[in-house]
């Protein structure tokens, strides 16, 4: 699991001096969006690269909600749980793998990353019905 998101740790923008500079809102393209919100892209395509799954993605976000693995499981309709996906969608256009069976014992396979050129202006677009319908597995 990716770790490097995890409460404290060097991932966690709450951790740093810097952190969201102090604010609540940032803007993007002139638009306002939470600061913790945009911190779950780099989360989501991390974790996605270690998973290979949006669901999976989707899933451990709702799972570490706050960042520790005690944290409550948040299975509701939140703008991090958006935000997640948001970038999931945008790392599963961005990478695909390829398992091939290694001739050693191990590793069993071996696995190979794929990078593909993807518009980041995709990561300001609303999630679909579609997209909705098929990963947002979370109380509506």
């Amino acid at each position: 699991m990716p770790l490097s998101f995890s409460k404290g740790m060097p991932g966690d923008w709450k951790a740093s001096q810097k952190g969201g500079a102090g604010y609540l809102l940032v803007q993007i393209d002139g638009k306002p969006y939470w600061t913790d919100a945009i911190g779950q892209i780099p989360y989501a395509v991390d974790t996605f690269r270690f998973y290979h799954s949006i669901e999976k993605t989707v899933e451990t976000a709702k799972s570490w909600a706050d960042g520790t693995p005690q944290s409550e499981y948040d299975n509701t309709n939140t703008y991090d749980n958006f935000f997640v996906l948001r970038g999931a969608l945008y790392a599963s256009k961005r990478f695909s793998y390829t398992i091939t069976q290694s001739e050693r014992s191990y590793p069993a396979v071996n696995v190979s990353e794929q990078t593909y050129p993807v518009d980041c202006n995709t990561l300001s677009q609303p999630i679909s019905q579609d997209q909705l319908a098929l990963y947002g597995f979370w109380d509506k």
